[in-house]
């Protein structure tokens, strides 16, 4: 995958998190209005393990490209000959 294409997919994995954080926020407003505790407690379990996963999968981008980019320029700049 070419750093072009890595670059890509990570602002594109970040718009899309973005793009959910409203979403998220609404749906914690929402849960507010629910009278039983017990039932709010667990979807907030829920809605924080979601946002707990994207964030990883936003870390995963980062490191595998990070993990490229060192690749690239180490392999570059030794000589195996």
């Amino acid at each position: 995958m070419s750093p072009t294409a890595i670059s890509v997919a990570v602002r594109d994995e970040i718009q899309r998190f973005e793009s959910v954080h409203p979403n998220i926020y609404a749906i914690h407003e929402l849960i507010d209005d629910i009278n039983i505790l017990a039932i709010q407690q667990q979807l907030r379990d829920h809605i924080i393990s979601i946002e707990g996963l994207c964030k990883h999968i936003i870390n995963v981008y980062y490191i595998n490209y990070y993990n490229y980019i060192i690749h690239k320029y180490y392999t570059k700049h030794i000589n195996y000959y």
